[in-house]
Parts: structure tokens; C-alpha cells; sequence
């Protein structure tokens, strides 16, 4: 506290020589013309604050702007989010939900916030029903016709080769959209040629425009009958390509998370997949070596949010939360999806921690998990805590609003929050005051469809759900869920500007006389489905 009353003092006597001049000195002489390079940062920030528009400091409690202003000094001059990121991504590595890499990421962001004075930091179990899953080991070769090594990622959530296993490849030229029974001659085709084999599936096309059939088997179903057969016909392995250009490859996972139920499995990139299939199209042998050493855990079947709070005064009881999910998938360390939004969120916690700002709402900040698997950990704590609009929980009117990041390195440039469109006029109107660090603006939605991520639980349900709108930066072309997530992919000024807006933003919610509008009841939109 007395550090942010030391800055509130000397910014508040530096706004006061602006507003009122200088006092009466001697005549020295012309004074030397000010550099705007050598401007203290506060008092630039404070310049801007009252240039941008009129609106930008008209309306706006002096105390709020100076608190914007040290928001900006702490974040932009003293920004902890790329060390918070490395560690994220360089330590912990994939972060899959129920692994042990997880559970210590959400660890270390616990005891990080703690350190800094948060309060009731603390984790929520919610059950994932399935084990963890972790990649130990992956070697993969062509070693005939020609000797060379191979780009892949594992499959998550199936099981190790039985040690280092040589086999021919078998193709299984499936072309989506494919009917049933078209699937099944196909298999039946290739029956007594797999056992023992590593099975190629698809065609190893990039981009294929395909026609619907209304007759066809969704690919969920068409990849479950095929992993089936597989495990029946007692194939060694199978390899996909992973249908992307530039050697990236994206790898999913078993949607049963049970080992027993798929055979080892790997996603190969697209170049490799294609060179060997048509080796195999000419009539060469082609064979493979391959090792695959995966770890399950039992113990992920519970997983686990991480909550911290800050600040409460007159209005404690009522929340203004901020989020991002923790847990990725597998095929590099996770940094766009979505390490930068979890850095964001802890470096926007650490900055309102480190200037002790007093708000008059409770502050917190959730690290959800189970998000790549369907919003399962936002869910499970939305349904404790907040329950439905037709079925509310305890929380569910002191509830202020959840503001969300999670598409990538990009920028912050706008909002789309669940409500009336007074919702997004309470936005724009907070937005001003930042409109120099290029956000501007928020549009309402009235959806309560989930998908996407965490912010559509909270619509769902009714509550004020806030998504910050990135700059793409390369997101779903490159880095989204792909070999090449990795902390090179992390752009340091953007994600400072990202922790800055969040600070901000959940800053002055807290400190609205009113909380954010929703819907009334008779204008609440049906909700779509039961989660």
C-alpha cells in the first residue's frame, strides 16, 4: 500500500503542475524544451490518459486514472509475463489434463500468486473420469526401402509399442466423406493383411475440398470403427498424416482416454506420409522401426482448477473474474494455446498484487483445466459455483463478470461479452482511457452456446461472459495445436499490452458503482442444451 501511495503522490503532484503551472520563478531565461523521450513514464501515461479523447478523463474518477496510469508503469516497465510464459512452456512443458506436468504448472502458478500476497489461493478438484497421459519417448524410421528418420507425434491417450518394433506398412486409402458401408468394405479388404503391420489411414492430402453426403459417417465415427478394427486385427501400429502443409502436424488424442481400446499411434507430417505411400503405390516393401514409450496415470482421474483472489472492500462479496485454461496438447510446449493467456492472467494478478490497489469488489483469477476436452473444468466450477439462470447456485448474482484470453500472442483489440447491448456500451466506455494501447470497443452476444472456450461457460449459464478479441498473429494457420507451439511463437510488447487491458479492465469492474448489465429475465435467451 505504501507503494502505490508513493506513486499516487508523485504522479498527483506532477498532474497538479500540469493543471495549475508551474509557481512564479526568477527569470532564468528560456527554458530548455522538454523531450518526450525523457518524460517519466507516469507522467506520459497520464498525458495520455487526458489527450486521448475527452471522455478519456471528462468522466472519469481521478483516482481511476491514476491507478490506470500505474497499472501501465508496473506492466509495461516491470512485466514479469515472458518469464511467467518460459516457465510455463520451458518447465513444464505439454500440459495435458491429468498429467503430472499439469498439476505442477498449477502448482507453480499457486505458490507464485501466494508469494505475491494473493489470498485464498487454493485448487478445486472436479473429476475428469479418465487417467493422465504423458509421451516419454517417440523414435521413428523408414529403414526400407531407403534409411531415414521421420517427423511424427504421438496420438495421446494410447499405449507404448512392446519395445522397438520393425514392420511393413499396409495402406488403408480411406476418403472422407465415406458411408458405412462403403467403411466396411474397405476393412474387410485389408482383414488378413494387418496383423502384426503399422496401418497408414487416409489418403495423406493437404487441404482436400470434399463434398457432404448427408449418408456419411461423421470423422469421429469413421476414426472410432477404424481404431477398433485395428485393435481386433491385432495391427502393431498405425500412422496418420497429419493432412497440414510445412511439416506441421496437429496431434489430438483417444476420445476413449482407455489404452486397451487403440493400438499404438502416431500422427506423421504430411510430406513423410505421402513419400512412403507412394513408395508402397510403386510396389516397393516399405518398412518402418518404430518405439513408442507412453506413461498413463490413474491419479488424473480428479483434476484440478487453480483459484487466487485479491482485493475486496465495501463490495467483497461480489466478484469480478479473470481466467485462462492451463492445459494444452501435446505436440510442442503449448505457449499460444494457451500458456499467453495463462501468463497474461498470472502477470495481471502480479501487477495489481505488486501496487496493492484497493478495490471495492473481490478479484479472481481462475487457471481452468480440461479445456481442450470440452471445457470440462470451467464447467465443473461454474456448476458449483454459479449454477444456471434457471437454476442459479450462490454465486450467481454477485457474479460481475468473466473476462477471458485465450486465441494466441496477438494483441488485445476488442471484447464480445454475453449480454444487452448496455453490456458493451460498460466496456467501451472502460476501454477509453486504453484506446492508445489499440483496444477499442466491444460488441454483445446473446449466445449460450458452448464451444471455443471458457468465456461460453459462463454464457451458458446466464452470466456475463467476457472474451478479449486477439490479433490472429498466425493462430489457427500455424500455431494452434501444432509442433510448433513453443515459446518462440510468444510476442513479448503484445502480451504486455494483453496483461495491461486485463489489469485494467477487471480493475475498474471492480470499482463500478453498478455491476456489468445482464439480461433481464423476460429477454434471457433459451438456453441450447444441458452441459
Amino acid at each position: 500500500m505504501r507503494r502505490l501511495l508513493f506513486a499516487i503522490l508523485v504522479i498527483a503532484f506532477s498532474l497538479a503542475s500540469w493543471l495549475l503551472g508551474p509557481a512564479p520563478e526568477p527569470d532564468t531565461g528560456p527554458e530548455p524544451e522538454t523531450d518526450p523521450e525523457t518524460e517519466t513514464v507516469s507522467k506520459k501515461d497520464l498525458r495520455r490518459l487526458f489527450e486521448i479523447s475527452p471522455a478519456a478523463g471528462a468522466d472519469s474518477d481521478p483516482e481511476i486514472l491514476l491507478a490506470l496510469a500505474a497499472i501501465r508503469e508496473e506492466g509495461l516497465n516491470r512485466s514479469q509475463v515472458m518469464m511467467i510464459a518460459e516457465q510455463l512452456t520451458d518447465e513444464f512443458g505439454p500440459r495435458l489434463t491429468g498429467s503430472p506436468s499439469l498439476e505442477r504448472a498449477g502448482e507453480w502458478a499457486m505458490h507464485f500468486l501466494a508469494d505475491r500476497g494473493a489470498k485464498r489461493v487454493h485448487k478445486e478438484g472436479w473429476d475428469f473420469g479418465h487417467p493422465g497421459w504423458e509421451n516419454q519417448h517417440l523414435d521413428i524410421h523408414v529403414v526400407s526401402p531407403v534409411q531415414e528418420p521421420l517427423v511424427a507425434e504421438v496420438y495421446a491417450w494410447t499405449p507404448s509399442t512392446n519395445g522397438t518394433i520393425r514392420a511393413d506398412i499396409v495402406h488403408l486409402d480411406v476418403h472422407e466423406p465415406i458411408t458405412s458401408s462403403r467403411l466396411e468394405e474397405l476393412l474387410a479388404s485389408i482383414k488378413d493383411k494387418v496383423q502384426s503391420k503399422i496401418v497408414f489411414v487416409g489418403n495423406g492430402l493437404v487441404n482436400v475440398s470434399i463434398d457432404t453426403d448427408p449418408s456419411a459417417l461423421t470423422p469421429r465415427h469413421v476414426d472410432a470403427r477404424i481404431m477398433a478394427f485395428l485393435v481386433e486385427n491385432g495391427a502393431a501400429a498405425r500412422v496418420n498424416s497429419s493432412g497440414m502443409p510445412d511439416g506441421l502436424i496437429r496431434a489430438f488424442g483417444n476420445r476413449t482416454y482407455d489404452v486397451s481400446k487403440a493400438v499404438p499411434t502416431v500422427i506423421l507430417r504430411t510430406e513423410d506420409f505421402g513419400r512412403l505411400v507412394r513408395l508402397l503405390r510403386r510396389g516397393r516393401s516399405v518398412q518402418l522401426e518404430l518405439v513408442i514409450e507412453n506413461q498413463v496415470y490413474p491419479r488424473g482421474k480428479t483434476a484440478f482448477n487453480y483459484i487466487a483472489e485479491f482485493g475486496g472492500q465495501s463490495k467483497s462479496h461480489e466478484l469480478i473474474m479473470m481466467g485462462a485454461h492451463l492445459d494444452s496438447w501435446h505436440a510442442a510446449t503449448g505457449a499460444t494455446d494457451n500458456a499467453a493467456g495463462s501468463a497474461i492472467m498470472i502477470e495481471a494478478m502480479r501487477i495489481l498484487l505488486a501496487l496493492d490497489l484497493q478495490t471495492e469488489r473481490t478479484i479472481r483469477m481462475a487457471l481452468w483445466t480440461g479445456e481442450e476436452q470440452g471445457l470440462l473444468g470451467s464447467k465443473a466450477y461454474v456448476r458449483s459455483h454459479f449454477g444456471t439462470d434457471e437454476n442459479p447456485a450462490a454465486e450467481f448474482e454477485v457474479l460481475g463478470g468473466y473476462v477471458n484470453v485465450d486465441t494466441g500472442t496477438g494483441r488485445l483489440q476488442s471484447a464480445l461479452v454475453f449480454g444487452p447491448e448496455s453490456a458493451a456500451d460498460v466496456l467501451s466506455r472502460l476501454f477509453r482511457p486504453l484506446s492508445d494501447l489499440g483496444i477499442s470497443g466491444a460488441k454483445a452476444t446473446d449466445s449460450r452456446v458452448t464451444g471455443g472456450s471458457d468465456h461460453t461457460t459462463f454464457n451458458a449459464a446466464g452470466l456475463p461472459g467476457i472474451s478479449m478479441v486477439q490479433d490472429p498473429v498466425r493462430y489457427r494457420t500455424h500455431t494452434w495445436h501444432t509442433n510448433i507451439d513453443t515459446y518462440e511463437q510468444l510476442l513479448p510488447e503484445h502480451l504486455k499490452q494483453a496483461a495491461v487491458v486485463v489489469a485494467s479492465t477487471v480493475y475498474q469492474l471492480a470499482m463500478e458503482e453498478q455491476m456489468i448489465p445482464r439480461f433481464s429475465p423476460p429477454d434471457m435467451p433459451t438456453r441450447v442444451r444441458e452441459w
